[in-house]
């Protein structure tokens, strides 16, 4: 099942330039699955009396164009895959001609709130989303993030109470923002991945590194013993064509 919401770009979501933030597109992202779950059965509050939780490993996402103060636009998403505890979701984000600002690939994991530990998907979930195997995204984008082994070492960030969320840990889009003020001033990118490598919590420490590679920029978030919470890399290729990444049915 497709699901969209309609919506309009605010004030608060742009940046100096009034273009819609990076940081605000995937919230908008995260809002649509969101409602996904609450208008299909598979409530946060339900999870959460199941001992169950989505916990995102990696984004892929393409930018196409750009979306201005005022412009309407449709936050659409769909899951795609369900294979033991891991889930994939497609999204995407288009104009009110149905031209694609953005779309993104994503994979979850399934797991026990309380232990943390995987768990396997069952019928609840096939049932309530209903998958849309016919309508996909090639982003051509391995999802694995080979890590550039030359790195400038960043200030440290100390985690924030405001980026908790209700899994009682750091949210996604809470990393990529952290990351994004490592970027060098006016750095322009439309290529976008990460992994999640570990959970980070309030009383953590981000130690950011920065890397330059031959097609744009790696930004790590570590621990203090060297481990990676988060790795991201910020690219640009000349194709802007959302039809290029997008198959209809």
């Amino acid at each position: 099942m497709i699901y969209s919401f309609n919506s309009r770009i605010r004030y608060s979501e742009t940046d100096k330039k009034g273009d819609l933030t990076f940081p605000a597109l995937l919230d908008y992202f995260q809002d649509t699955s969101t409602f996904h779950g609450e208008d299909n059965g598979l409530p946060l509050d339900l999870l959460y009396e199941k001992n169950l939780t989505w916990i995102l490993g990696s984004w892929q996402v393409r930018l196409f164009k750009t979306a201005k103060l005022g412009d309407r636009v449709t936050s659409s998403t769909w899951a795609y895959n369900f294979n033991h505890c891991l889930g994939y979701r497609h999204y995407s984000l288009s104009d009110d001609n149905g031209e694609y600002i953005a779309v993104a690939d994503t994979q979850y994991v399934l797991m026990d709130f309380a232990k943390m530990t995987p768990v396997e998907i069952d019928q609840f979930f096939v049932d309530g989303y209903t998958l849309e195997p016919d309508f996909h995204i090639n982003l051509k984008l391995p999802r694995k993030i080979r890590p550039a082994k030359e790195e400038e070492k960043l200030e440290a960030v100390a985690v924030q109470p405001h980026m908790i969320d209700t899994n009682k840990h750091v949210n996604n889009s809470q990393y990529i923002k952290t990351a994004m003020a490592f970027l060098p001033e006016d750095f322009s990118f439309n290529c976008f991945r990460c992994e999640y490598k570990k959970q980070a919590h309030l009383g953590d420490v981000f130690y950011p590194a920065r890397s330059k590679t031959d097609k744009g920029i790696q930004i790590k978030l570590y621990d203090a013993d060297g481990s990676l919470f988060f790795i991201s890399e910020w690219t640009t290729d000349n194709n802007q064509s959302g039809d290029q990444y997008v198959t209809n049915r």
